[in-house]
């Protein structure tokens, strides 16, 4: 059985580590802008971790460049971001 990096909220991985590195996000967030539909909304919210700017830069580039609008709820509770969404 295969490994998922996703957890309940999100991807768990150390980043820098065998698969959560800057090309791997970008790619990422480039099948994702590409998934979703168009002129689509994300928000993002992270710990307070320093790799969640990295995550989040990454995966913004591609779906900006896609014309996706995004926002950022900053330093927030998982379940803040849900609330927010609804």
């Amino acid at each position: 059985m295969q490994k998922t990096i996703f957890g309940t909220d999100g991807i768990r991985c150390q980043m820098n580590s065998s698969y959560l590195t800057k090309e791997n996000l970008s790619k990422l967030g480039r099948a994702i802008a590409q998934w979703a539909p168009q002129n689509s909304r994300f928000i993002f919210g992270s710990d307070s971790r320093s790799s969640c700017t990295t995550i989040q830069e990454a995966l913004s580039k591609e779906l900006v460049k896609n014309n996706h609008l995004i926002s950022d709820a900053g330093t927030v509770p998982t379940p803040i971001l849900c609330t927010l969404v609804e």
